[in-house]
Formats: C-alpha cells, structure tokens, sequence
C-alpha cells in the first residue's frame, strides 16, 4: 500500500517578510503589507468588485510579494522611512516638550526666589509712572490755563478745585461713617 502525498508547501506572506523574529523593521513591514492589503479590500468594496475578482487580486498581491524581492523591498523601504519620519517627529516633539518645561521651571524658580523688596518695588514703579503722567497732565494743563485765563480765571479754577476736593472729602464712606461703635 502506497500512499502519495502532495508536496504542497503553503506560502505566508509573513515568513517572507518576517526573517528575523522580533526584528522591528520585519514586524512593519509586514504591518504595512496589512495595511495594503486592507486597502485593497476596502478599494474592492467601493468599487463593487465580485468576489473572485477580489480573490484573484489578494493573491496576486500575495504571490508578489513572496516571489518578488523587490515588493519586499518597497515594504522594507516604507519601513525605514515611516521610522526615520517618526524618530525625527519624536525628536522635534521632546525638544518642544523640554524646551517648554526648562521655559516654564525658570519661571516658577524666579517668582519663588524673587524678594518681597523687589515685587514691592516693581509693583510701586507701575503705579509711580501713572502719578507722574498725572501730575504732567495738570502741570501742562495749570500752565495753559495760565497763560490764557489770567488772574481772575486762575482764581475761579483753584477755588472750583478746592470745592471739589473739599466735597471728596466730607463725602460718606460707607464702611468708616455707617458702622456704629458701642462704647
């Protein structure tokens, strides 16, 4: 009795793209003759392929792959660019990232180290340079006045000023005049 087998070795597109286990350019090339070939079947839903047309075009794509050295070159090529893409990507992203943190730690260390004296100070710079402007605006408004009102107008406006300071003044302060102290 004599049995025949057929020598029929079956061929995956994954020992011929996967030579060397764990290899990261292999694992994505292969990955992206995945990728491809989805497209392929998602191109074949839209275009309303049949079934064997389908079938025929997976594999071919198959058997090129596996016969054709330079499919799995053009997946090893893609592999190795996609990998020089996100290596400089990542790079660019950890500069920023660190850039960003040293920027914003800098910051922190100078309001924890700055002394009150100095915040002090730079808070009485801003509120000096706006009564400087004020006093310039009514030294420059006193001397036109002066110059175009004569004695009597002059009189007027100290006198009117005078009201209006004196009316400040007496004015109700409603925290000071309405609280009532019991003694």
């Amino acid at each position: 009795m004599s049995l025949s087998l057929k020598s029929s070795t079956k061929q995956y597109v994954y020992n011929s793209l996967i030579l060397i286990q764990g290899e990261p350019e292999h694992i994505l090339a292969y990955a992206l003759y995945k990728v491809h070939k989805n497209s392929v079947i998602k191109r074949a839903r839209h275009e309303l392929w049949s079934d064997p047309q389908l079938a025929l075009q997976l594999k071919s794509l198959h058997d090129s792959v596996i016969q054709q050295e330079g499919m799995r070159q053009h997946f090893y090529q893609q592999t190795r660019e996609l990998s020089e893409k996100f290596v400089i990507e990542t790079k660019e992203r950890i500069k920023r990232d660190a850039v960003s943190a040293y920027q914003e730690k800098v910051e922190q260390y100078q309001r924890i180290i700055t002394p009150p004296w100095v915040k002090f100070g730079k808070w009485l710079d801003g509120g000096l340079s706006g009564l400087i402007a004020s006093m310039a605006v009514i030294v420059i408004l006193t001397g036109l006045s002066a110059l175009f009102l004569g004695k009597e107008g002059r009189t007027q406006i100290v006198v009117a000023a005078g009201k209006t300071i004196f009316k400040i003044l007496n004015s109700d302060i409603p925290v000071a005049d309405h609280i009532s102290v019991d003694k």
